[in-house]
């Protein structure tokens, strides 16, 4: 579900981008996932791993998660980033002792939520795992913003 304090007169729409990382855990135990990735890299092309999107904006207190799912997108708007860390592993069902990874990061210029809410709402969220996945939303957030 898209925040909609980010949608057109919501409070957040206007908040600007001061960065991003695309994070990435694995979906099970890193023993056991890094040989099951070679499987599945083999038939999908996507190791196993969930990724989302942890935006920072210039209020220290409002930051959000965006993130493609098998239900759809998720904008959310937490007060730390810690909570978007917790909703991350959420998502997967993961112990929060788990490495993340940083796949990608930027400082966009320019950018605010509004902006990422519109392309969220012009983005296919129709879950795929072999077409359409976590990953593939995190690599093309990272090559949009």
């Amino acid at each position: 579900m898209l925040e909609q304090s980010c949608a057109p007169g919501g409070i957040y729409r206007s908040r600007k981008l001061e960065g991003y990382r695309v994070l990435s855990v694995w979906l099970v135990h890193g023993f056991f996932a890094a040989p099951l990735s070679i499987i599945t890299g083999t038939l999908t092309r996507n190791s196993m791993t969930h990724w989302w999107v942890e935006i920072e904006t210039d209020d220290p207190g409002v930051w959000f998660i965006a993130q493609l799912n098998p239900w759809g997108f998720d904008l959310y708007m937490y007060s730390s980033q810690w909570g978007v860390t917790k909703a991350g592993f959420d998502t997967c069902n993961r112990e929060y002792d788990s490495n993340i990874t940083t796949k990608y990061c930027g400082s966009p210029s320019g950018y605010t939520m509004g902006d990422v809410y519109d392309w969220m709402m012009n983005e296919n969220g129709n879950y795929n795992l072999i077409t359409n996945n976590c990953q593939h939303f995190g690599e093309n957030f990272y090559h949009h913003f």
